[in-house]
């Protein structure tokens, strides 16, 4: 429980990125079939090669951003810290 009370934040927002990201695996999903119909096909499934490519893609192509995104996350939270971290009694 000690663990979790220091490492609140950490596990906040890696649930909320898993979350996050799943959610978004759903509405890509979403928006391919919807793609489909409109072109008058058949939906194919999440493991068809056209779907695992255009998920990949749209995935992979803000990448820079998300990056940026978590250095900047990681700093503030380093400076929230301070200089007498969480975890430097541990060691």
């Amino acid at each position: 429980m000690r663990w979790l009370k220091r490492h609140a934040l950490v596990v906040t927002v890696s649930v909320l990125g898993v979350a996050m990201f799943a959610l978004f695996s759903w509405a890509e999903r979403g928006y391919f079939c919807d793609q489909a119909s409109d072109h008058g096909q058949k939906c194919p499934s999440f493991w068809s090669s056209e779907h695992l490519h255009d998920w990949i893609y749209n995935a992979a192509s803000n990448w820079q951003s998300e990056l940026l995104f978590v250095i900047l996350l990681v700093v503030l939270l380093l400076k929230i810290e301070g200089s007498h971290g969480a975890d430097k009694g541990d060691t």
